[in-house]
């Protein structure tokens, strides 16, 4: 089974450029994101990484991938806005 890539490759760059730093690590990120997307699809958290394909592994359409993404940006205002098919 191949392996999936690192998490830093696996978030878009609008979320992990300088902009960010300081305002909070990407493995807090990271977690937050996951426990968004547990909570939205009702996966479970553990089951969740960040290689997953939202649409191919998880079978999360275009309206539930715009529900992530509101609540991400909702816990984090300051951070830029993305695109919802970046997520």
């Amino acid at each position: 089974m191949e392996k999936p890539p690192a998490a830093e490759a696996a978030i878009p760059s609008a979320i992990s450029d300088t902009s960010m730093a300081g305002l909070v690590d990407l493995g807090t990120l990271t977690a937050a994101l996951l426990e968004i997307v547990s909570d939205k699809t009702g996966y479970p958290a553990e089951l969740l990484d960040l290689g997953m394909d939202m649409e191919a592994d998880l079978g999360i359409d275009s309206i539930k991938r715009v529900e992530v993404l509101s609540a991400l940006q909702e816990r984090y205002p300051a951070m830029p806005q993305i695109e919802a098919q970046d997520l």
